[in-house]
């Protein structure tokens, strides 16, 4: 028996000789909490892809004009580059569902959104898009209860969009185009 106890100490001497000390537990990060306006905005994008999809049934808002180009899956297009207006991307008036083809040749400057866009709600709508995007260039986001307020706005559209009329101009006018197209002298 003591030969175990013998040949058991060694062992554990040849083992602290190879491992010194055992290695430290990691202390666990306490992960931040998510601001506010990040989570606003999560829950924006959202519900905002959300609205878009359904109003726009699925199908890249192009497709009529131009469909030979449609391809590559849907996106969430902009008429207004999030880039270029960060006051607009979440605006229903400057979201649309757009294929992977059309989204890609905007990004490089072909002007056949534009013309979709001019088309559709009338040369009026694009200017005062272009203008809302030019009156906020530069100044602050909006605030956090803003955010909260268009939350709430869409959350409801989205519950009665079952109740939503068909054509465009009926929901121009129920708000799911957005304040700037649904201005009633500027929805074409």
């Amino acid at each position: 028996m003591t030969r175990d106890l013998r040949r058991s100490a060694e062992h554990h001497e040849v083992m602290s000789a190879i491992y010194p000390c055992p290695k430290p537990a990691r202390e666990k990060k306490q992960r931040k909490a998510t601001p506010r306006r990040k989570v606003l905005e999560g829950q924006l994008e959202a519900i905002v892809k959300m609205i878009v999809f359904w109003r726009d049934s699925q199908m890249c808002v192009q497709q009529a004009t131009d469909g030979a180009r449609c391809g590559n899956g849907l996106t969430w297009g902009h008429y207004i580059a999030q880039k270029q207006s960060a006051w607009l991307r979440y605006d229903l008036g400057n979201s649309f569902c757009q294929c992977g083809n059309h989204n890609l040749l905007d990004f490089h400057g072909d002007k056949s959104y534009a013309t979709w866009y001019t088309a559709t709600f009338g040369q009026v709508a694009a200017e005062a898009m272009q203008a809302e995007a030019r009156a906020h260039s530069g100044k602050p986001q909006r605030t956090i209860q803003e955010l909260e307020m268009m939350l709430a706005q869409y959350d409801t559209l989205y519950q009665d969009r079952f109740f939503a009329p068909e054509e465009i101009g009926g929901r121009v006018a129920a708000g799911y185009y957005g304040t700037v197209i649904g201005t009633p002298e500027r929805a074409g």
